[in-house]
C-alpha cells in the first residue's frame, strides 16, 4: 500500500526516479505522522459544568473543540461539507491530482498561491500537524501527511476526524462546539438549513461567524425582480450564493422535492446567529478564577489530566443567577443610604461541601465598586458573626447555654479599657442564649476568657472550624477583642465554618463533583478523598438552637431575618476607628439549615466606612431574607430542622445535658478587674426569670 502511495506521488510531481526518491526520503517523516494520527494529536477544550451538567464557560488554549460521533452528525451536514470542501471526496487517496492541477493554474494566472486544491484529508494534515502559511514546503509536507492517513483510516472516520476538527469560528472548532454555540442544540438536532450554514462556514469561519444575519449570505435576483418574489427559484438569472448553491446540489444529491428545498431556503433566511460567545459567561467569573486557584493549589492542571475533560462543579446555575438578578434589582439608592457600594454572597452545600452559588461582587465588570475583586476570598473582619464559635469554645469547656454572664461594666486587668456593648446599654445577669440571640459584646468576651483566653480560642477556632487566624497573624495580640471578630478571615471560610455547625463535620469547601474525559473515563481529583473530622454534635447543636429560635430574638430583627422555614441566623458588622470615630466597615448576615448555609456579605471593596449605625441587620437584613427564601423555595431539600443528639433538659428557658455541672468562673479572675458572676448558680433563676 505504501508503494502504491509513493508511485501515485510520483506521478503527481512528474518527476523523475531519482527525483522522487530524494522527495520521498524528504517527506517519508510526515508521512508517518499521518499514519499515527490518533485523538491525542487534538486539543481539546476542558468544559466546566455545574452540578446537573449545565455549561458554565471553557478553559482552551486555541482550540475550542468536543467529540462527536459521525453517526450523531446529520447527513445533510455531512454530505453538504463534502460537497463544499471536496467534491471527489471518496474518489481519491487524499491527494486529488485534478483539484491541484486546477488550482496550479489558477495561481499560475494569479501570478502567486491563491488556491490550495486541499482536499478533506490534507485539511486535516494541516490542521492537527502544521499551519495555515501559505508555501510550497508546507503543501508537500501537508500531502505526504495526507497520504499517510489515508494509508490508515477509513473515509468515514477521515470525515468524522474532519467535522471534529474543522474551524467554524473564533475559538469555535467541530461541529459539537458549532451546533452549541450558533443553535443551542446537539449536533444530532441540527435541521437541514442549519446543517447547510455549518457546511459554508470552514471556508472562511472568522468573517462569516461575524455576519449574523444568514439573509445577509444569499444571493441576488436581477435588478427588475421585486425584492418580496425574488427567489433563486424562480429565475434562472439568480446570483446564488455559496449556501443557495449547496442547497440545490444536496438537495437533488438527497431528492428533495421543490417544495422542502424551497423550505430550506425560507428556513435560512430567518436564521441569525449569536453575537455573543457562551464559552464566556460573566455571571460565572469569580467561580471560574476561585476553581482555577483551587485546582492549582491542589496541583491538579489541565496539562497533567489531557485534554478534553468535563469537570462537574458543585456550582448550581439557575440558583446562582436567581441570587444574582436579586442582587443586582437590589436598590442602589437603599445600598447608598448606608453607604454601601457592593456585596457578595456564597451558598454551601453541606454534604457535598462545595459551593452551590458562588458571587464575589454584585458586578464583575464594574470598575467603580472594584467589581473584579473576589470579596469571598478576600479577608475581612467579621464582627458578631464569630461569636457563635466563641461560645463554642466556653461550652466544649463545660460552660453550656444555662450559664450566667453579667452583662455589666467591665474593665480587664492592665487595660484601661472598658469594654461597652454597643448600644451602651446594660441587661446585667443574663444566661449565655440570651447573650448569643442579643449579640451581646460584653459576655462574648468574658466566654472567651472562660474557654481559656485568646491563644486557646485561636488554635480551638483554627482546629475545630478551619479558620486560619493562628498561622495568618502568628505575632498578632487579639486578646479580648477576638471575641468581637477582630481577626481578619476570608468570607468563604467564614461560610465554611457555620456549615461545620450545621452539618457536625468540618471540611474543606470543595468545588468539584467528578472530573471526566469526553470518552467517559473518571479522571482523579482532591474532593474525592476528603479528610473530615467529627465535630462535638451536642455543642453545634446547643448553637443552632440558639440562633434559629425566633422567641429568643428582638421581635424587630424577626421582622427583617426570619425566613419562611426556620433558619440559624447570626449577623456581624464590624467596624474601625476614623478620625477619632468608630465607623462600621463590613455588614454581614449568615444563616444555615443541617443541610445549607447562605451567607451575605455588604460593604465597600476597599475597605470604606459605611454610614454610622448602618448595622447588618437593618441595612442588609432584607436583602439576605430574601435570598434564603429563594434559596429554600429552589430546593426544599436545603431545608431541615436541627435535632438534638442526645437527652437535654431544660433549665430556665436554656437547653443543658442532664448531668450538667457548671465549673466555677476562676479564668475570669486572671483577666477581670471587677467579676462579678463569682459565686452566682446558673441551676437559679434570675431575678428577671421568676
Amino acid at each position: 500500500m505504501r508503494k502504491f502511495f509513493f508511485c501515485l506521488f510520483c506521478a503527481l510531481i512528474g518527476a523523475g526516479t531519482g527525483a522522487a526518491e530524494s522527495l520521498w526520503e524528504w517527506g517519508k517523516a510526515d508521512f508517518e505522522r499521518g499514519q499515527n494520527l490518533n485523538l491525542e494529536s487534538l486539543e481539546f477544550s476542558v468544559i466546566i459544568t455545574d452540578k446537573n451538567g449545565e455549561e458554565l464557560y471553557r478553559n482552551f488554549e486555541q482550540e475550542n473543540r468536543e467529540w462527536v460521533d459521525l453517526e450523531d452528525i446529520p447527513l445533510t451536514l455531512q454530505l453538504a461539507t463534502i460537497m463544499a470542501e471536496d467534491k471527489r471526496f471518496y474518489s481519491h487517496f487524499g491527494v486529488d491530482i485534478k483539484g491541484i492541477g486546477r488550482a496550479a493554474w489558477q495561481n499560475f494566472q494569479a501570478g502567486g498561491i491563491t488556491q490550495g486544491g486541499s482536499t478533506i484529508t490534507q485539511q486535516l494534515a494541516r490542521k492537527v500537524f502544521l499551519n495555515d502559511e501559505r508555501s510550497y514546503e508546507r503543501k508537500l509536507k501537508e500531502m505526504f501527511i495526507a497520504l499517510g492517513i489515508e494509508t490508515r483510516y477509513s473515509k468515514s472516520e477521515i470525515l468524522e476526524m474532519y467535522l471534529n476538527t474543522v474551524p467554524y469560528g473564533p475559538r469555535t472548532n467541530g461541529v459539537a462546539v458549532a451546533a452549541e454555540e450558533y443553535f443551542n442544540k446537539k449536533t444530532a438536532d441540527l435541521t437541514a438549513s442549519e446543517s447547510l450554514v455549518l457546511a459554508v462556514l470552514p471556508k472562511d469561519p472568522v468573517r462569516l461567524a461575524r455576519k449574523t444575519e444568514i439573509q445577509t449570505w444569499l444571493g441576488q435576483c436581477p435588478i427588475e425582480f421585486v425584492e418580496d418574489t425574488c427567489s433563486p427559484f424562480k429565475d434562472l438569472n439568480y446570483d446564488f450564493s455559496r449556501v443557495e448553491s449547496l442547497l440545490f446540489a444536496v438537495g437533488e444529491n438527497l431528492n428533495w422535492s421543490a417544495e422542502e428545498a424551497h423550505q430550506v431556503w425560507v428556513d435560512l433566511r430567518d436564521i441569525e446567529l449569536p453575537q455573543n460567545k457562551s464559552w464566556v459567561n460573566d455571571d460565572f467569573q469569580h467561580f471560574r478564577f476561585y476553581l482555577e486557584n483551587f485546582m492549582a493549589e491542589n496541583d491538579l492542571t489541565t496539562a497533567e489530566m489531557g485534554d478534553g475533560v468535563i469537570i462537574k462543579t458543585t456550582l448550581d446555575k439557575n440558583l446562582q443567577q436567581k441570587f444574582l438578578t436579586q442582587i443586582q434589582q437590589q436598590s442602589d439608592a437603599l445600598l447608598a443610604d448606608h453607604w454601601i457600594s457592593n456585596v457578595a454572597t456564597i451558598v454551601v452545600d453541606h454534604k457535598t461541601r462545595g459551593p452551590l452559588v458562588w458571587i464575589g461582587s454584585k458586578d464583575y465588570w464594574n470598575q467603580q465598586i472594584e467589581g473584579q475583586v473576589d470579596m469571598l476570598q478576600s479577608r475581612r473582619q467579621t464582627g458578631s458573626a464569630i461569636k457563635p464559635f466563641i461560645y463554642s469554645a466556653a461550652i466544649d469547656e463545660g460552660y453550656q447555654p444555662p450559664t450566667i454572664f453579667y452583662d455589666s461594666v467591665t474593665w480587664f486587668k492592665n487595660d484601661a479599657f472598658r469594654l461597652s456593648n454597643s448600644d451602651g446599654h446594660f441587661l446585667g445577669g443574663i444566661r449565655m442564649k440570651q447573650a448569643l440571640a442579643y449579640s451581646r459584646n460584653i459576655p462574648a468576651a468574658k466566654a472567651l476568657l472562660l474557654a481559656g483566653g485568646e491563644t486557646v480560642v485561636k488554635n480551638y477556632l483554627d482546629e475545630r472550624f478551619g479558620f486560619d487566624i493562628s498561622e495568618s497573624y502568628p505575632n498578632h495580640f487579639f486578646g479580648w477583642t477576638l471575641a468581637l471578630g477582630t481577626a481578619p478571615v476570608k468570607i468563604a471560610d467564614l461560610a465554611n465554618a457555620y456549615a461545620t455547625l450545621g452539618s457536625n463535620e468540618k471540611k474543606d469547601l470543595c468545588p468539584i463533583l467528578s472530573i471526566t474525559t469526553f470518552d467517559g473515563e473518571k479522571v482523579s481529583h482532591p474532593c474525592q478523598v476528603k479528610i473530615t473530622r467529627r465535630t462535638n454534635q451536642t455543642t453545634n447543636y446547643f448553637i443552632s438552637e440558639i440562633l434559629s429560635d425566633e422567641s429568643a430574638r428582638p421581635e424587630s430583627w424577626n421582622k427583617l431575618i426570619a425566613t419562611a422555614q426556620p433558619m440559624a441566623v447570626k449577623t456581624g458588622t464590624s467596624s474601625k476607628r476614623v478620625y477619632g470615630e468608630v465607623m462600621p466597615v463590613d455588614d454581614i448576615v449568615v444563616g444555615y439549615t443541617p443541610n445549607a448555609t447562605v451567607l451575605l456579605w455588604a460593604g465597600n471593596t476597599n475597605g470604606g466606612a459605611l454610614k454610622p449605625g448602618s448595622v447588618a441587620i437593618f441595612s442588609v437584613g432584607e436583602t439576605w431574607r430574601d435570598l434564603a427564601n429563594t434559596m429554600l423555595a429552589h430546593d426544599s431539600a436545603l431545608a431541615g430542622t436541627f435535632t438534638a443528639p442526645v437527652p437535654l433538659q431544660n433549665i430556665n428557658g436554656s437547653l443543658a445535658t442532664l448531668d450538667y455541672q457548671p465549673p466555677g468562673y476562676e479564668n475570669l479572675t486572671r483577666f477581670v478587674g471587677y467579676n462579678v458572676e463569682r459565686g452566682i448558680n446558673p441551676l437559679y433563676q434570675l431575678d428577671h426569670e421568676r
